[in-house]
């Protein structure tokens, strides 16, 4: 089930196992097939072994191999291994793999190939033909019910308040947090993505009411959960600390949530391109679609997906998404930019 959602238009691992099974002989059995899959760690990739993998090497009789990476180490590795790559599908951070689109990393899908992607929402499918959006974090804003000193805040542009002097967490301009919180900035300050001034004028305003700007997700938990603090954070990661029993409130701003999508992408020079377009399938499905919005409280894209109202409710109500093509096309000039102007 999808929710509502606004659009920004400011402007516009070892290679894979040898391709087919062996040819049985002597009634010897056919060698399992073998895929490579790169992916976040720790809670995801628990998820995505029980929602995906497992599902799918039971249809397949295939293995699947994960290396767990962030998005960052993905496209790193993805482009120092672009003449023999060793991996044969990523879920990767959209507005992170610019630069492997670019650079030619990935093949186009198949849809044919891919039940699920006719029942996905428009958004979620790549004009170009590359891989489709799996799911997607809603960036939001979290804080200590019992902690914080003044009202919460109730958008976007209440962080820039005098009552939140020294207050605001948000994330760094390597983190996606970080990247989307400069272009929400920009975007209540009349910027586009050829024109980022308006948006770094306001971080600049900004400045006395930031605590710090937090470089890992390890660092925001005990705040929130701890400190008279408002973080700008991923709804998913502020669901953690509410099921845990902390004190945690959520705002969905006014403006919307920002929309941080994954992508499932296959990895250009792949021998195993059939098992890599099931796969994405078994992404795609309704049961594991609604396991990631039930289990992982991320949004997701197949409308057969029923998303029941309470689980939708710890999610967005209402989310912005950015254009990946612009943004890809910016994020150097942009973190070089911010790393000189506004370290925090």
């Amino acid at each position: 089930m999808i929710g509502r959602r606004g659009f920004i238009g400011l402007g516009g691992l070892a290679l894979s196992a040898l391709g087919g099974a062996c040819e049985p002989r002597g009634g010897m059995m056919p060698a399992a097939r073998r895929l490579r899959v790169m992916l976040n760690g720790g809670i995801y990739e628990e998820l995505a072994r029980r929602l995906v993998i497992g599902p799918f090497e039971r249809d397949t009789g295939a293995t699947v191999e994960v290396v767990p990476a962030s998005a960052a180490q993905i496209v790193t590795r993805l482009m120092a291994e672009r003449a023999a790559p060793s991996v044969d599908v990523v879920i990767v951070d959209q507005l992170v793999m610019g630069q492997a689109i670019e650079q030619g990393l990935f093949e186009k899908v198949d849809a044919a190939n891919i039940p699920g992607m006719r029942d996905l929402a428009p958004e979620a499918v790549d004009p170009r033909g590359y891989g489709p959006l799996v799911h997607y974090h809603n960036l939001v804003l979290g804080y200590n019910t019992k902690l914080l000193a003044v009202d919460p805040p109730t958008s976007w542009a209440d962080l820039w308040h005098p009552r939140f002097k020294g207050l605001v967490v948000p994330g760094a301009i390597e983190l996606t947090p970080g990247l989307l919180f400069l272009l929400e900035a920009n975007v209540l300050n009349g910027g586009s993505y050829d024109n980022v001034d308006p948006g770094f004028d306001a971080l600049r305003r900004l400045a006395p009411n930031v605590r710090k700007y937090f470089r890992n997700i390890g660092e925001v938990r005990p705040m929130v959960a701890n400190d008279n603090v408002v973080v700008a954070i991923s709804s998913n990661m502020l669901q953690v600390e509410i099921a845990q029993g902390s004190p945690v409130g959520m705002v969905f701003p006014a403006e919307g949530c920002l929309a941080s999508p994954a992508v499932a992408q296959i990895v250009r020079g792949t021998k195993v391109k059939d098992l890599a377009e099931r796969f994405i399938g078994q992404y795609l499905r309704p049961e594991a679609q609604l396991g990631w919005a039930r289990d992982y409280n991320v949004s997701v894209f197949n409308t057969k997906a029923q998303v029941p109202p309470e689980v939708q409710a710890r999610i967005a109500d209402k989310t912005m998404f950015f254009d990946a093509g612009a943004v890809s096309r910016g994020r150097a000039a942009w973190v070089d930019r911010w790393m000189r102007e506004i370290r925090g």
